[in-house]
């Protein structure tokens, strides 16, 4: 799937296994679903927030998603040696 979303961009093999932290949107995501389901009042039941989380999804435009792939840092974990990367990250 990923060959067929983004050409080019990374080779499986050097896809890390099983690292959900190393992700593209791992910082990227969150934060913009957690900026748009806490905007505004705060979900007061399960049910809310699930509903707010969905709409928020539903709302999230493909190229901010492509956007933040293409400014993904290869590796960056390896070049910093498994030291946390999440500054690079935190840009919205």
């Amino acid at each position: 799937m990923l060959e067929a979303e983004a050409p080019g961009f990374m080779k499986l093999q050097e896809w890390p296994a099983s690292s959900p932290n190393l992700a593209p949107c791992d910082y990227r995501l969150w934060h913009w679903l957690n900026t748009r389901v806490y905007q505004g009042e705060d979900p007061r039941s399960k049910a809310e927030l699930k509903q707010k989380i969905r709409s928020a999804w539903n709302e999230l435009p493909n190229d901010v998603v492509a956007g933040w792939i293409r400014e993904f840092l290869p590796r960056a974990v390896i070049n910093q040696e498994g030291r946390q990367i999440q500054q690079f990250f935190n840009r919205v």
